[in-house]
C-alpha cells in the first residue's frame, strides 16, 4: 500500500541527482528501508522496475565502502530464500529476496520485495 509519509521529505522535494561514472549517466536518490528506518542512497533505474541494496552479509572487497542492508536491525524485515538475478549493460547483481518497509519523497510501501544483494555488482556500484 502506498501512502504519503510523516517521515523524512515531504512528496514535492524528493531528492535526486546524477552520477557520472565511465561515461555512464545515473539518476539517484535517497529511500528510506526498515524500522527504525535507515536511509541510503540508490540509483533510480528507469529502465527497471527492481530495487537492490547490498546485503550486510557481502565480506567481498568490491562490498567495501558501500552501506549495507542491515536486516538484524529492522523490526519488519521479512526473508525470504527466492533467488534473484539481473542482469545490466553494466553488470550483474543477484541474491535472495526480502520484503520490508521502504519510504521516498514522503510515501510508504509498507511490504516492499526487493533483493539483498552479494557480489559481483554492477559497475556503477563498485566505482566510488
Amino acid at each position: 500500500m502506498l501512502t504519503q509519509s510523516t517521515f523524512g521529505h515531504p512528496r514535492s522535494t524528493p531528492l535526486s541527482h546524477i552520477l557520472s561514472v565511465a561515461y555512464l549517466c545515473s539518476y539517484y536518490g535517497s529511500i528510506a528501508v526498515g524500522t527504525p528506518p535507515v536511509a541510503y542512497n540508490v540509483i533510480l533505474d528507469t529502465g527497471a522496475a527492481d530495487l537492490f541494496l547490498v546485503s550486510s552479509e557481502c565480506v567481498s572487497s568490491t562490498c567495501t565502502g558501500i552501506p549495507a542492508f542491515q536486516s538484524s536491525s529492522s523490526s519488519t524485515f521479512t526473508s525470504t530464500t527466492q533467488p534473484f538475478s539481473i542482469t545490466y549493460g553494466s553488470g550483474n547483481a543477484s541474491g535472495t529476496l526480502a520484503k520490508d518497509v521502504v519510504q521516498m519523497a514522503g510515501f510508504v510501501v509498507s511490504s516492499q520485495v526487493f533483493g539483498m544483494s552479494l557480489p559481483p555488482l554492477p559497475v556503477l556500484y563498485t566505482a566510488h
